[in-house]
Order: C-alpha cells, then structure tokens, then sequence
C-alpha cells in the first residue's frame, strides 16, 4: 500500500488515527494498535512475509534475554548470524546459484524466493540493537517496544 493511494488514505489512516486516539492515554494499547496497523500495512503487500519480519524480531528478543544481564556473547553472536542469513538466503542465493552453475557448468535449481520488501533495512536495524545492547549503549526493550520499533509502519516503509 502506499501512502498516497485511496485505500490508505480514505481507509487504512483513519481507521488507524481513529483507534489509536479511541486507546486515549493508555499507552500501552495505543502502542499495540500501532504494532498491529504496522503489521496490516506490512501484510498488505503480501501477508506471506509476515512471520519472517515478526519471527526475526522475536528471535532477536528472545536472544538478547537469553544473553541476560551479563550480556554473554554468543546469543547475540548468533542473533547477528541468523539476521545476515536471512538476508543472505533472500536477496542473494538465487545470485550463489547462478554463479556456481555459470562457475563449475553444473545445473543447480535455483530458489526462486520473492524478495521480501524492507528486508535490509529491518534486519539491519535488528543487528544494530543487538551489537548496540552487546556494547551496553541500549537497553534490553519489551517485546512490543522492540517490535514497534521496527515495524512502525511509516519508517518500515522509508528503509
């Protein structure tokens, strides 16, 4: 959806502006109608790629508590590997593929795996909290204040 088409302008806006201002000053719920808007106006390009954007942040919630207070590396090892994995098994294992098969003359199928939008920009984002929470430059966030953060549905869209 973009944001200057008729379904987010005429629709999804006011719906949105309307539940977040009916949440008055709970925060709490303002926050989780703007988690779950973000997560509609994600899932409106294609609803199939929501469990890798909610999986990724999730996976890296749960890796930063796993590192816990002493801030022990290898979860957060590992978070910043899974992050670059993903990445690296959308965007360019189709181009690994090809360049073996150009390389050594074999014919391997390729993945054919769609390009999930914004999938730089969110996983990105993710590895800098979690190098950044390694350096004890960011704290350890709620769920919903970490998935906010990344989802939040005007600044998904801008990476």
């Amino acid at each position: 959806m973009l944001f200057q088409s008729q379904p987010f302008i005429l629709i999804f806006m006011p719906l949105c502006l309307l539940a977040y201002y009916a949440a008055g000053r709970r925060t709490v719920i303002r926050q989780w109608v703007l988690v779950l808007a973000s997560l509609a106006f994600y899932a409106w390009w294609d609803i199939r790629f929501l469990p890798l954007l909610f999986g990724q942040v999730a996976g890296t919630w749960a890796l930063t508590r796993l590192s816990g207070e002493s801030r022990k590396r290898w979860p957060l090892a590992l978070g910043i590997a899974l992050n670059l994995l993903a990445i690296g098994a959308f965007k360019y294992l189709d181009f690994m593929v090809d360049s073996l098969n150009a390389g050594l003359g074999i014919d391997l199928p390729r993945s054919g795996l769609l390009l999930p939008i914004c999938i730089s920009f969110f996983s990105f984002e993710l590895i800098s909290y979690l190098i950044d929470y390694g350096r004890r430059e960011a704290p350890r966030y709620a769920f919903r204040s970490l998935l906010l953060f990344v989802v939040f549905f005007p600044h998904l869209i801008a990476g």
